[in-house]
């Protein structure tokens, strides 16, 4: 039987047609990860570094100071002092802007990556050492660039978005954000240095390499530029994972904005999803889909299609949500409201027809599928999934039968914790005059003012 059911597994993720190209995993002696992937279909290669660190390892007292010292790895380098030196070098590789194709950091991990041709492979796999091993952080030396952003306008780092997500993001888990640039500039050089030791070290990184390349050849440069990278203080390998205040009644809170020029509302709500070091959840996948695919639009319909509804979720261990935006004129503030409480109670009321999920199945696994053929996706997704799944290769393609296993009942149980009507935070960004009717049915908002931090008391 045990032999019967492991073949009726393998049968159908072979008829499924979802298998991951040739990947070689190895981990160098320092702790590093590296995947291989060669794809000689175009002379180019894609690299990627996801590192395992992010927001959430900032210090209490010391919001944002991992987001500063990250971008100050591409600020300069040993070999590249000079932060237009690192720019020409990535115009060589023809990067239009002379920067990383991509460089981001999120709120439990950060990710830099880059597209080079094959003559270029050295010098490419050569950038990434550099910021990754041998940054200068010369940015606190620089005092026009501090200047720069001290006098940059106001609105440049205080809007509806960041307003909204800062505070939200506060609300559901305790995370907290600058809105005032001088505040990360008050950073000493030498707590940036610290962040940088305690946590873009080897065993927090992940390398993947994909594209026209000669395994031999590949595994001779990252020896060469990573194998003798060895972290410079000792730390603890376990993060804790973040607090989530979200949890079961722990009924809506809210905190309101105030931008005297908006002419627009933004709503802003976040909601738990998965528990704590769990990121996988095929039905609450399912669940979040049915919204996004055909609740959503139900509910733009009923307000006319003013404005425009967004969603999106962060498949995390230690800071996993679901989110959903709105920017709409005043007047429809209320109703959209009121239609998404009433989209919410539907759904936690075992809604979801077979229909609905046949389709968010298949619009799933389709997202997954498409990923295989262009390296630049197959990278985001494999290094995505590979860090937070405990990096195993075997799970990745698995995941298309956990989909297709999901039930009904499953999915229905799923969206009643997800879309619980009376368990959420609620962030809003716009003129308090014209929000004050929608404003007046609640009793438990935070206000705040353009720019006003969170405050002191509330941490």
């Amino acid at each position: 039987m045990l032999l019967f059911i492991i073949f009726t597994v393998r049968a159908q993720s072979q008829d499924l047609g979802f298998t991951l190209p040739d990947i070689e995993e190895y981990q160098l002696n320092n702790g590093m990860r590296v995947l291989i992937s060669p794809n000689y279909e175009s002379p180019i290669i894609n690299i990627s570094i996801h590192i395992n660190a992010g927001k959430l390892d900032d210090p209490i007292d010391k919001p944002d100071l991992g987001k500063y010292a990250f971008w100050a790895l591409n600020d300069g380098t040993n070999k590249y002092p000079k932060e237009d030196q690192l720019k020409e070098k990535l115009f060589s590789f023809g990067n239009t802007q002379g920067s990383f194709r991509t460089m981001g950091f999120y709120d439990d991990y950060a990710r830099i990556s880059n597209l080079c041709l094959k003559e270029d492979t050295r010098d490419c796999i050569e950038i990434f050492s550099e910021v990754l091993r041998y940054p200068t952080f010369p940015f606190y030396n620089e005092l026009m660039q501090k200047l720069t952003l001290i006098w940059a306008p106001n609105s440049t780092f205080v809007g509806v978005s960041n307003s909204t997500w800062y505070h939200a993001k506060y609300m559901y888990s305790g995370l907290i954000q600058y809105f005032d640039p001088a505040e990360q500039l008050s950073y000493s050089r030498k707590e940036a240095v610290n962040w940088y030791n305690e946590h873009i070290r080897p065993e927090n990184i992940t390398l993947m390499i994909s594209g026209d390349i000669n395994y031999i050849y590949i595994k001779k440069l990252i020896n060469e530029y990573f194998s003798d990278w060895e972290p410079s203080v000792e730390i603890s390998e376990n993060k804790e994972s973040n607090n989530i205040k979200v949890i079961d009644n722990s009924g809506i809170n809210i905190t309101f904005t105030s931008l005297e020029d908006e002419t627009e509302a933004r709503i802003l709500i976040l909601k738990e999803t998965t528990e704590l070091n769990k990121f996988w959840d095929p039905a609450m996948q399912m669940a979040l889909y049915v919204f996004a695919k055909s609740r959503r639009n139900k509910i733009n319909q009923k307000i006319d299609k003013a404005g425009w509804i967004g969603y999106g979720w962060a498949q995390s261990n230690r800071m996993p949500y679901f989110n959903i935006t709105g920017n709409m004129p005043y007047s429809h503030l209320g109703k959209f409201y009121r239609e998404l409480i009433a989209g919410f109670e539907d759904l936690s009321n075992n809604s979801i027809t077979d229909e609905e999920l046949r389709s968010a199945k298949i619009t799933r696994i389709n997202d997954y599928q498409n990923r295989l053929y262009d390296i630049n996706e197959l990278e985001d997704f494999v290094q995505y999934y590979y860090n937070n799944n405990g990096y195993s290769l075997e799970k990745i393609p698995q995941m298309i039968d956990d989909i297709n296993a999901v039930t009904l009942d499953e999915v229905n149980a799923a969206a009643k914790k997800v879309f619980d009507p009376d368990n959420f935070v609620m962030s809003i960004a716009g003129n308090q005059d014209s929000c004050a009717t929608f404003l007046g049915q609640f009793s438990n908002i935070e206000y705040y003012e353009a720019a006003e931090e969170i405050r002191v008391s509330n941490k």
